[in-house]
């Protein structure tokens, strides 16, 4: 399941890569292109406590003014808050399902 809405994309497709002989498990991706933000929930070696979330940006953002700070500002309270909600309770569906291996509660 891949979907996209208003430059946020978000990728539910189960993804397996070998890194230096240790399997990563790719579950779930969002990625807000414009922001160079992206956020993952993998695990490494598909063990319960090895499993997390990883964001990063990998973009330097520049405003020429006050204006243009606000819309980053709005962007993140508008849009940023449905996605990253989004991605929590996509791992928590994977989890019950058995889909993510989690530690026992």
């Amino acid at each position: 399941m891949s979907e996209q809405d208003g430059g946020i994309t978000f990728d539910a497709t189960i993804r397996h890569e070998t890194i230096m002989d240790v399997l990563m498990t790719s579950y779930a991706r969002l990625a807000v292109e414009e922001l160079g933000f992206g956020c993952e929930v993998r695990s490494y070696s598909d063990t319960p406590n090895s499993v997390g979330a990883y964001a990063d940006a990998s973009a330097e953002w520049e405003f020429n003014n006050p204006d243009e700070l606000d819309e980053l500002a709005e962007f993140f309270q508008t849009k940023m808050p449905e996605a990253l909600r989004a991605l929590a309770a996509t791992w928590r569906q994977q989890i019950a399902a058995g889909t993510i291996p989690a530690p026992e509660a």
